[in-house]
């Protein structure tokens, strides 16, 4: 879940930074560098969304799983050799 926010932060900033760009930008080559730039993460953003709520749906499942997995671990005593057990 922290990749995917810190993803959406940057799509997020990228975005909001490419428009201030694409506004003060003269050149045609730059902004056809930026409009095309524009529409990756257009594309990318529902994706990124789908995937989201994807994995909160399973996140419960999984915490659960992994709460009971922890739950069964056990420090035995450290044993350096097979013989004396220390």
């Amino acid at each position: 879940m922290k990749r995917l926010q810190i993803r959406q932060d940057y799509l997020e900033k990228r975005y909001a930074d490419l428009e201030q760009e694409f506004l003060s930008a003269t050149d045609l080559a730059r902004k056809d560098e930026i409009a095309k730039e524009k529409e990756k993460i257009e594309d990318e953003a529902p994706k990124l969304g789908e995937t989201r709520g994807k994995l909160e749906a399973i996140l419960p499942s999984l915490e659960e799983k992994n709460r009971t997995r922890l739950d069964n671990v056990k420090f035995d005593t450290l044993k350096f050799s097979k013989s004396d057990g220390k």
